[in-house]
């Protein structure tokens, strides 16, 4: 998550993890695939694809966000839920670096969490104030967390993310080379 939400479109993964993923619609609804890739980045390595990777046009019949199909709060929560049961399953404890890991998982966390309750057009079922009671009675995010967050996410906490970020996509970079012909 530090560096990108991984997609279908723009990663690459081995089909053998590919195929020991379950899909989780039932669950997640139609956004489960956020879901199916944290799955597979916990088989093996995925390769990011940034930039233009897929060029694609949206149908104005095109279901992507309805008030019948989601999607539904209910599922963002389950996605918001499964994501931070991965990250606790990996996490390390007792020192300082992984005090501050926590941390910015704890932001990032947050920030992808309201970054879907706007995508998903959640407030039509429920205002974000609403959501964020949702989201600590689910066990997600303290109260005290919301404090913090609300004194310094946009000062301190987001700029420190973006400077991780620059620097995890510095240090995973790897370009590779097209042969056009000859």
């Amino acid at each position: 998550m530090i560096i990108d939400r991984p997609t279908f479109c723009c990663c690459i993964y081995k089909t053998e993890i590919y195929k020991k993923v379950e899909y989780g619609f039932e669950r997640y609804g139609k956004l489960h695939d956020i879901i199916f890739m944290m799955e597979i980045g916990q088989y093996g390595d995925t390769a990011f694809l940034h930039g233009e990777c897929v060029r694609w046009r949206q149908h104005v019949g095109s279901d992507s966000n309805n008030l019948t199909t989601g999607p539904f709060p209910k599922e963002i929560l389950e996605i918001l839920f499964r994501m931070n049961e991965i990250f606790q399953k990996q996490k390390s404890r007792g020192n300082l670096k992984s005090h501050i890991k926590n941390i910015l998982f704890s932001t990032l966390l947050f920030n992808f969490s309201y970054f879907l309750y706007g995508w998903s057009d959640l407030e039509r079922f429920v205002t974000w104030q609403g959501f964020k009671i949702m989201m600590r009675e689910r066990g997600l995010f303290s109260k005290r967390q919301y404090n913090i967050f609300d004194l310094i996410i946009d000062r301190i906490l987001n700029p420190i993310i973006r400077m991780e970020a620059k620097r995890q996509r510095k240090k995973s970079f790897c370009n590779y080379s097209y042969r056009v012909g000859r």
